[in-house]
């Protein structure tokens, strides 16, 4: 899946001297509709076409992890589907002035505004906003961590 190969990517460029001393988490986050992934928007007239598109429509988010500690990846991914009602041009267009479709795969923000958009999900909402919590703490439990743990924090 593109998302775990670009989260592997980042995990692998950190220096190897930084991976040695620190565990690295890297995540990257794909928007898929049938066979159509949408990126960031590189315009409004992008961001409009990619959220009239998803408009009324499932589509899912995938978010791959890798964690690397030393010489070890260990890698997942996050699916969650999400259903959009229909979004009428007036709100694709508010949307657009708040800023907050910019830097957005699917050109949206679950966690801000983009919220007004979901009509419900099945699956992980952590995954939806980047960073799937679940799937964090059992690739962190490959190496050892514990979440319920004195040194947890």
């Amino acid at each position: 899946m593109m998302a775990t190969r670009l989260a592997i990517k980042k995990a692998v460029s950190v220096k190897n001297e930084i991976a040695n001393n620190f565990i690295i988490l890297a995540a990257d986050t794909v928007v898929s509709q049938q066979a159509l992934i949408f990126g960031k928007p590189t315009s409004k007239n992008h961001a409009i076409e990619i959220l009239s598109q998803l408009s009324g429509k499932e589509h899912q988010v995938f978010t791959g992890i890798a964690i690397r500690h030393k010489d070890k990846i260990h890698s997942s991914i996050s699916e969650t589907n999400i259903y959009f009602r229909k979004i009428t041009t007036e709100e694709i267009n508010y949307y657009w002035d708040t800023g907050e479709c910019l830097d957005k795969a699917g050109a949206y923000a679950i966690q801000g505004k983009g919220a007004m958009f979901v009509e419900r999900i099945d699956g992980s909402y952590s995954g939806a906003v980047g960073l799937p919590i679940f799937e964090c703490i059992n690739l962190l439990a490959l190496l050892g961590w514990k979440y319920f743990s004195k040194n947890s924090g």
